[in-house]
């Protein structure tokens, strides 16, 4: 299709082009190059969008692809194609479609387009903006500001219009639809790709990719709950699903980490085993199995899964990611900061990289660099409880007290976690209300009985309080029975090993003034383990001020 067309035409095909590629990015991928030439209308007057050639995956899409004309700035800087290039490439196409030239592309300045109506300029305009937050959003809401812009250009007169030009418009119209109609279609033919590749039915794969949306926002409360029955139900459906299978073996992990209970250590190993068996030869059950590994002392294993899970997906920010956690617990901390970096590259839009990023920064105490990225996680996910939770531990260690209550406490509304209660419970003593802190520590182990952290944490609160002494001690020692039982899970975390030590060794003194430094030693501020960090994300172990 070349131009120039009148003002109202080209808004009517900008309208239909919008259409068209709106059904692209809902399937999940980048046209990536964009053009007047990729734009042709047949016989019968469809608009058609042409030459799939460059699309990729919308959160793979990587690489310098496209027609320069047509390229936003942040391409031609080296930046990763987005929905927002693709928004640009719209932009030119209309001017182009409407001038026969590239105006933009000779003199970037505000300068006026010729032969262009201030509605439809306004709309190019918008659209070509330099930075890409300043273009629409998506091409539904460019294809919205192009119908607004053609109702105000079309010609308000009563005489009828020629029959040609209502015959153009009814063709647009049917082109539309046509286009609509392709891209469900092309839709519903990628989804039966995708579940014969996964060796399933596509019923079984739309529900494993629903449990698999409803994992990844494990912050809210119930998610993976429902994200465990949905898998044992494609399961269920279709046996021999490794997907599925290793994503409830992922479910099963965050269970226990989110209850400490052994039995879903073990269903989760037992999960990630019968992947395994199914195919070993898909990098997110490879992944899997090496997180597991990973988070039960076993780094070396780990590590070589997650080098054959490189192999086998390279551009997965799923591997990236959990190669920077096993370069943490390794203590290689800029080869962690590298792997997260090239997660968020790959997948921009996902909130767990930035967050377990700055966790990262925590650790190394880059607090500002840590309360950036977690803002950005924030942005992505502003309902999320456990951005908010880091946020107030930020605050927390910059001794930012009163900010650090806050997002605790709207943690806490969001997601009643016994962490959070435990990290508001530390907030508080720091501030000297001693009491709230013992309350507070209470319902942290009402919420979670088998947390040996909280039952620790509330017996040192009671015993900074000058609570009752058979308390204290009852207190203790369930965290020290608790302790050794999460032993037989993390036997090589140093943190738990010298904690259980130094707590047995409190319960076994009569002296209240030495049970008081011993405590002070076992329990105080203070940040995680690494590794546990980025898996549980729990950042107050302890409570009161260190004297």
């Amino acid at each position: 299709m070349e131009g120039p067309l009148s003002a109202q035409e080209g808004a009517a095909v900008g309208v239909a082009l919008c259409d068209a590629l709106a059904a692209v990015h809902s399937a999940g991928l980048l046209h990536r190059d964009i053009k007047a030439s990729n734009c042709m209308r047949d016989e019968n007057g469809h608009v058609l969008l042409l030459d799939f050639g460059l699309s990729q995956e919308l959160q793979q899409a990587v690489g310098f692809a496209g027609t320069p004309n047509y390229m936003a700035p942040e391409l031609l800087a080296g930046s990763s194609p987005s929905v927002q290039t693709d928004i640009y490439a719209v932009g030119v196409t209309l001017l182009y479609l409407c001038t026969a030239a590239y105006p933009l592309a000779q003199n970037p300045a505000p300068v006026p387009l010729p032969g262009i109506p201030a509605p439809l300029e306004k709309v190019i305009r918008k659209a070509t903006e330099h930075d890409p937050p300043q273009r629409y959003e998506s091409a539904l809401r460019l294809g919205e500001a192009l119908t607004n812009a053609l109702a105000a250009i079309v010609n308000p007169a009563p005489a009828p219009a020629p029959n040609h030009g209502r015959w153009r418009m009814l063709w647009v119209v049917v082109g539309v639809a046509l286009i609509a109609i392709g891209a469900v279609l092309f839709m519903i033919l990628r989804r039966h790709v995708r579940a014969r590749a996964a060796g399933t039915t596509p019923a079984a794969y739309q529900d494993y990719l629903a449990a698999e949306a409803d994992l990844v926002r494990y912050d809210k409360p119930g998610n993976t709950e429902k994200a465990i029955a949905l898998f044992k139900d494609v399961l269920q459906r279709s046996p021999d699903f490794a997907l599925a299978e290793a994503g409830l073996a992922r479910a099963d992990w965050r269970k226990f980490l989110d209850t400490s209970k052994q039995e879903w250590a073990d269903q989760a190993n037992h999960a990630a085993a019968d992947a395994t068996q199914m195919n070993s030869n898909l990098a997110p059950v490879k992944t899997t199995l090496a997180t597991l590994h990973i988070a039960q002392g076993q780094s070396g294993l780990g590590m070589q899964e997650l080098q054959q899970a490189q192999q086998l997906d390279p551009m997965s920010a799923d591997v990236h990611a959990a190669l920077a956690g096993a370069y943490r617990q390794q203590g290689h901390m800029e080869a962690a900061k590298k792997e997260f970096q090239t997660a968020i590259d790959l997948a921009p839009d996902d909130w767990p990289w930035p967050y377990l990023l700055a966790a990262l920064q925590i650790d190394s105490g880059d607090y500002k660099g840590a309360e950036a990225n977690l803002k950005i996680a924030l942005e992505k996910t502003n309902d999320n409880a456990l951005v908010r939770y880091d946020l107030g531990l930020v605050y927390r260690k910059e001794n930012r007290l009163p900010e650090a209550q806050k997002y605790y406490e709207q943690s806490l509304v969001l997601n009643p976690r016994e962490d959070t209660m435990m990290a508001l419970g530390a907030v508080l003593m720091l501030q000297g209300k001693t009491p709230e802190a013992i309350q507070m520590y209470q319902q942290a182990v009402h919420a979670n009985p088998s947390d040996w952290e909280a039952w620790g944490n509330l017996a040192s609160s009671q015993l900074w309080g000058n609570g009752d002494p058979g308390d204290i001690r009852n207190a203790f020692l369930t965290a020290i029975q608790l302790g050794q039982q999460q032993m037989k899970t993390t036997p090589n975390d140093p943190f738990l090993i010298s904690v259980l030590a130094c707590t047995t060794l409190i319960c076994t003194s009569r002296r209240r003034h030495f049970l008081s430094f011993a405590s002070r030693l076992c329990w105080r501020p203070m940040i995680p383990m690494s590794w546990k960090e980025m898996q549980k994300r729990t950042s107050s172990w302890v409570i009161g001020p260190r004297r």
